[in-house]
């Protein structure tokens, strides 16, 4: 007897594109980042970029999966700063994917856009807070450039990227945030603190 096979049907394709952000798309950003981190310091940070007028739209970018909103991203400046100049650089925070999306590259989709959006403005450095995951984009830990945050910390969280070659080479420093982003980063560091107080 000849056996029979079910036939499934091939899953919808997954369409991946991005834009950038327009006003009407505040509250849906808020939105991402509240679900994908389960708490309001990333959405409270972008609001209050946007308020101060930190925020470029240009530079604040929506992934979208199939037309539906399912990510964002935004590059804000910032300085590496020492005792002889300040160096202008881009800060990639925050990055957020709903969780329904995650790991089918929509993430991946807005970094190398900002970077391209980066470097076509002319910019040289790019630093972000994260995990390794960063790495496979050419982020390597800041502190091999003797870049640093403000702050002491173990571990290579802190990454920065060459967007042209060699140009971070004199670029040692402390990074010089805008003030909207200071609770956030000690509400990192705070959080951080607590998870190695829960593992000992």
């Amino acid at each position: 007897m000849k056996t029979r096979y079910m036939e499934v049907p091939n899953p919808q394709p997954r369409q991946l594109s991005c834009r950038s952000e327009r006003k009407e798309d505040a509250a849906c950003i808020r939105l991402i980042h509240t679900t994908a981190f389960g708490h309001d310091w990333e959405a409270n940070l972008i609001e209050e970029l946007r308020q101060e007028n930190l925020l470029d739209p240009a530079l604040s970018l929506l992934g979208m999966v199939n037309g539906e909103v399912a990510a964002h991203i935004l590059f804000t400046p910032v300085s590496i700063h020492n005792s002889v100049r300040k160096l202008p650089v881009m800060l990639l925070a925050p990055l957020a994917v709903l969780p329904q999306y995650q790991g089918i590259g929509v993430g991946s989709l807005l970094v190398r856009e900002g970077l391209r959006l980066c470097k076509e403005r002319g910019l040289k450095i790019v630093l972000v807070y994260g995990e390794a995951y960063y790495a496979r984009f050419g982020f390597r830990p800041a502190r091999e450039f003797n870049v640093f945050r403000p702050i002491v910390e173990t571990g290579d969280h802190f990454w920065l990227l060459e967007l042209v070659p060699e140009a971070a080479v004199n670029a040692s420093g402390v990074i010089e945030y805008p003030k909207p982003f200071y609770p956030l980063v000690f509400q990192n560091v705070l959080a951080a603190l607590h998870l190695s107080t829960l593992k000992c």
